[in-house]
């Protein structure tokens, strides 16, 4: 009996030695199994968050495909994100000097992103936004770094404007120091001029009377009466690009308080606006061509008219995110009448 009890409590005190380990492996075996399903968990979430950054970066190149995209900005989507190049020129070939159309694409890019920016923080762009995704509020860049690259740039074109300065004189510094403020105070400053209803009146300031002779002053000399009245063709065109714009975001923007001229006067008003916009440009060839009477060529920008007239029956047909491909066709409709226009020039 006695040898059975020894041994009975032999066996406790080895079970008893034991039942750590048995815990201590237990508690390994669940440790385990919670970081094999937190590595599955992880995996699925990294996949899903790649899914959501390739549809940002997606949305975003489509953006900037339609807005920036051109002769001397080329957008290319690549695996890791996307790229943008300056096809164009910064300097002339075996030459220290700076191409001059370096400036008012640095002009339209800072101004770019500057609405981007200051809309963001408004709270204009939201999350029920109707227009194309915009890279603030989507949050792929944070406001500090738009903030920072809008200055960057605004920062290169008053490099470029030195030598532009040198070139033109006191001119393009009046026209170039004009643009880089009313590219801020378009949706920043105290008083931004797109939410009070002033923005179709800076565009066609801005993107017509002042680029166009601005840029002929810069390569001739001088300031002419076909400069202007092509810088007020496609100053109409561009406005007209911005009266779609504000058309789509008027339930948007009423709710935020921006008050665009679409807001203030109403949708209908803006329809006829459009339709004048897009229809007026026309009477520059022919008035031109009316006062050579030997330059035909001129005409053929009319090819245009049908492209324009179409436009207007889609705006006055479409709402909401459907008024986006009216806006790629009206930016469309002015590289075509641009080009029309150049040809009938050069013919």
């Amino acid at each position: 009996m006695e040898q059975i009890r020894k041994t009975i409590s032999t066996d406790h005190r080895m079970a008893k030695s034991t039942a750590w380990a048995i815990t201590f492996a237990d508690l390994t075996t669940l440790l385990l199994c919670f970081f094999v399903l937190l590595l599955v968990i992880l995996n699925d979430a990294e996949k899903h968050i790649d899914r959501i950054i390739n549809r940002l970066l997606n949305e975003t190149y489509i953006e900037l495909k339609e807005n920036i995209s051109s002769s001397y900005v080329q957008v290319d989507r690549v695996t890791k994100g996307i790229k943008i190049t300056m096809r164009g020129k910064l300097f002339r070939s075996l030459s220290a000097e700076i191409d001059k159309s370096v400036y008012p694409i640095l002009i339209q890019i800072g101004a770019n992103f500057a609405n981007d920016f200051y809309d963001f923080q408004k709270g204009t762009d939201r999350d029920d936004r109707l227009g194309p995704m915009r890279a603030t509020q989507s949050g792929l860049i944070t406001p500090e770094e738009m903030k920072t690259a809008m200055w960057l740039i605004f920062a290169l074109a008053i490099g470029a404007g030195f030598y532009l300065a040198y070139v033109g004189g006191w001119p393009i510094v009046v026209i170039g120091l004009a643009s880089i403020l009313a590219g801020i105070a378009y949706t920043g400053g105290p008083y931004p001029l797109g939410y009070h209803g002033w923005g179709d009146v800076f565009v066609f300031i801005f993107f017509g009377l002042i680029a166009v002779p601005g840029t002929y002053y810069l390569q001739n000399g001088s300031f002419t009466n076909t400069a202007l009245g092509l810088g007020a063709a496609l100053g109409m065109l561009s406005t007209a690009i911005l009266v779609v714009n504000n058309i789509r975001d008027m339930e948007t923007d009423i709710v935020t308080g921006k008050k665009t001229l679409a807001v203030r006067l109403g949708k209908s008003f803006s329809q006829i606006e459009f339709s004048i916009l897009v229809t007026i440009p026309f009477i520059t060839p022919l008035c031109m061509w009316w006062n050579t009477k030997d330059n035909m060529s001129l005409l053929i920008t009319l090819f245009a008219l049908p492209i324009a007239v179409h436009l207007i029956f889609q705006l006055i047909s479409k709402s909401g995110r459907e008024l986006n491909k009216v806006l790629a066709g009206t930016a469309r409709f002015l590289f075509i009448f641009t080009i029309l226009f150049s040809f009938g020039l050069i013919l």
